[in-house]
């Protein structure tokens, strides 16, 4: 059947293996050694999906890596067929979108020591109904210094500024948060001029439309140079090759996000920091 049928029944999540370190991964001859493995099963009806974490790159103005968005692959077990994520995510309940976040907060924690040396942030996506579950169901153990939050374009409430949403409060008290995709979203101005976000990403959208629009880039450059006054930084999204790195280093932005870098698997975080070190 097509993806867009996908149905997921709570109870039908596993988490099929789970190899976590507490002393967190370490690092021999530039390879990542040991096993960071959090695969997990998830069954609709008679179909399982395979979920497994990637790790897409975040560098800097001299292409150095400093962090690490962890996402999902999602594959059908039977025949290895991509499923696209935002669709399986839409159809999954907020129950099993909250297992398959504390799973990723699992796999963060096993980098743990490992990103400290690197000086690598994790960055995991949550959106608000799994904000709603997360409270009510809290959050295991404590967090590590090196994993963010990106709080999605989608998650402000309704005619509420970032400092008068309860929730915002509650995640901004556990975790160090990132604003997604800001200016593609329901996100205002003010989300990005509140400075509850450590960094503001600017969603590839915005940066695309600009550059096919003259007056849209000055507005582009004004909004990162607003944004930048109020955070710690801008990262850019939406940088697929080098002649838009050229664009990005002239403006006031932080760091890069993009297909110029690709993405990993856990066992490739250690040799592609290191190229790009």
């Amino acid at each position: 059947g097509k993806s867009e049928g996908l149905k997921i029944k709570s109870e039908e999540l596993r988490l099929s293996s789970q190899t976590f370190w507490s002393g967190g991964a370490h690092i021999s001859g530039g390879v990542m050694s040991g096993a960071v493995n959090s695969i997990l099963e998830v069954k609709s009806g008679r179909t399982e999906y395979i979920l497994s974490p990637v790790f897409e790159p975040v560098w800097n103005q001299t292409g150095k890596i400093f962090a690490f968005e962890m996402l999902s692959d999602i594959r059908s077990a039977k025949d290895g067929r991509k499923i696209c994520a935002s669709v399986f995510f839409r159809s999954a309940p907020p129950d099993i979108q909250y297992k398959i976040l504390i799973s990723q907060l699992k796999t963060a924690e096993t980098l743990h020591k490992w990103c400290l040396q690197k000086k690598i942030m994790l960055s995991v996506n949550i959106s608000r109904v799994v904000a709603l579950y997360l409270r009510k169901h809290g959050i295991p153990g404590r967090p590590g210094t090196h994993i963010r939050l990106e709080v999605s374009e989608d998650f402000p409430a309704v005619a509420l500024k970032p400092g008068d949403d309860p929730l915002l409060r509650f995640l901004s008290e556990r975790f160090t948060l990132w604003l997604d995709d800001f200016g593609s979203g329901n996100a205002g101005l003010m989300w990005g001029l509140s400075g509850m976000f450590e960094r503001v990403k600017i969603s590839h959208e915005f940066f695309h439309y600009a550059l096919k629009n003259r007056c849209a880039m000055s507005l582009l450059h004004a909004v990162a140079d607003s944004v930048a006054c109020h955070n710690r930084g801008v990262i850019l999204e939406g940088v697929e090759n080098e002649a838009l790195f050229r664009i990005a280093r002239d403006m006031n932005v932080q760091g890069c996000q993009g297909w110029l870098y690709r993405r990993v698997e856990a066992d490739e975080l250690s040799a592609i920091t290191e190229l790009h070190g």
